[in-house]
């Protein structure tokens, strides 16, 4: 977590803006993945 904010901070002083759009992108789906991830885990472990 750390990271993303270091990142989200240094994020205006990087010249290259796609840089940090394409960052934020990775990190949202890397997010959605593993939340998805748990999910199903939690669903075979009752089942």
């Amino acid at each position: 977590m750390t990271l993303t904010i270091l990142f989200y901070h240094a994020c205006p002083f990087i010249d290259s803006r796609n840089f940090c759009r394409i960052f934020h992108y990775f990190l949202f789906y890397f997010c959605i993945d593993y939340i998805l991830k748990s999910f199903y885990n939690k669903i075979n472990e009752t089942s």
